[in-house]
Parts: C-alpha cells; sequence; structure tokens
C-alpha cells in the first residue's frame, strides 16, 4: 500500500462506526505506516479485531499502538506477529495488554522481544484480561521463561499460552513447571520446539499433573 492509499485507509478507519473486524496483514506498512493507522484506530472504539501482522511495524510501530489504542475501546483481538518487534517493543506490548482490559486474544508470534523485552509482557499478562497468548517464536530462552513462569503463577484468567521454538531448556522449563503448581486456569501450554530434554518434559508433566 503506499503512502497515498494509507491516507484514505485511515480515514475510512476513523469515520467508520459499523467495522468490528479489520484485516492489514502484509502490506509493509513499516513503523509510520502502522503509527499512522494506530492514530486513526484512536479514533475508532468499535473495532473488535486487528490483525497488522507482518507489516514490519518494528518497535517505532509497536510503541505507536501502546499509546494509540482507546483504552475504552472494544477491542478483544490483535495480532502483531511477524513484524520485526524487538525488546523496546516488548515493553509497548506489556503496557498495551495491561492497559487495554477488553483484550482477550493477543499474538506476539515470530518477532524478536528476547529475554528482556519478555520481562515487560509477562509482568504485563499478571493483571492482563487475556486468555490467549501467542508468543512462540520470540527468543525467549531460560531467562524469558522465567519470567513467564513467574507471570502464570500470579495469572488466573490465561487459558491458552503458546512459548513454541523460544530456545528454552531444562531451566526455564523447571521455571514455567512451578508457575503451573499454582495455576487453576491455564488449559492448553505449547512447548514444542523447545531443548527442554526428558526432565524438563517430567517436570511440566507433574506440575500438570497435580492441578
Amino acid at each position: 500500500v503506499d503512502s497515498g492509499s494509507l491516507d484514505h485507509v485511515c480515514a475510512a478507519i476513523r469515520e467508520n462506526g459499523v467495522l468490528t473486524n479489520l484485516d492489514l496483514s502484509y502490506n509493509n506498512f513499516a513503523g509510520r505506516g502502522c503509527a499512522a493507522l494506530a492514530e486513526a484506530l484512536e479514533s475508532n472504539s468499535r473495532i473488535r479485531e486487528l490483525s497488522l501482522r507482518g507489516n514490519n511495524m518494528g518497535d517505532l510501530g509497536a510503541r505507536a499502538l501502546e499509546a494509540r489504542l482507546n483504552e475504552s475501546g472494544k477491542l478483544a483481538k490483535i495480532d502483531v506477529s511477524d513484524n520485526g518487534i524487538g525488546i523496546a517493543g516488548g515493553r509497548a506490548l506489556g503496557a498495551l495488554i495491561t492497559r487495554a482490559k477488553s483484550l482477550k486474544q493477543a499474538d506476539f508470534s515470530w518477532n524478536a522481544v528476547g529475554a528482556r523485552g519478555t520481562l515487560d509482557i509477562a509482568e504485563g499478562l499478571k493483571s492482563a484480561s487475556i486468555v490467549r497468548l501467542n508468543l512462540a517464536w520470540n527468543g525467549l530462552g531460560d531467562a524469558g521463561a522465567a519470567a513467564m513462569g513467574g507471570s502464570i503463577r500470579e495469572n488466573q484468567v490465561l487459558q491458552f499460552l503458546d512459548v513454541s521454538s523460544n530456545r528454552i531448556e531444562l531451566e526455564g522449563a523447571r521455571s514455567i513447571a512451578d508457575g503451573l503448581h499454582e495455576n487453576q486456569t491455564l488449559r492448553s501450554l505449547q512447548l514444542n520446539g523447545n531443548p527442554i530434554g526428558d526432565k524438563g518434559v517430567v517436570l511440566v508433566i507433574e506440575a500438570v499433573g497435580v492441578q
């Protein structure tokens, strides 16, 4: 989408009072384009599902979304996967899920928030209303897994968590298992593609078994 067309899209978002599901995936808006969309979305409180997947938004776009999305809106589902979001963007996403109380599903997969960005997402998750969170392919490592384990321990809303393919090893699996011991709501945990080994698998299974 070129800049001229984006202006029309933004104007339509601001003026439309009927649309509830908006999918603008893979349009290469980049950071500035996503920031412009975020500004337009600030004026629209009816959108319930938003997908900006694969738009190369980076940290700039993630920060713009966090700053602009209407707290009093009805957004229930957001997909910003495959967007080159890094540590700073991860911090913004953590703030977003804390502030947007209507948000129930979030897909942050295929980014690069790493362990440091995950700290803020995990902290936000403790008080968020999210029931489904996808963090697959984000380079969490054991440090990020430890943060998520702490969040799982306190969160009593989340039902689905995907941390697949995140370079999580035995210690990370141990942290997640520790969190599961105290959790009563999680129904699906995706850990595939992580080198947790047989011991890590046993730890998680044992934690699930005490529920």
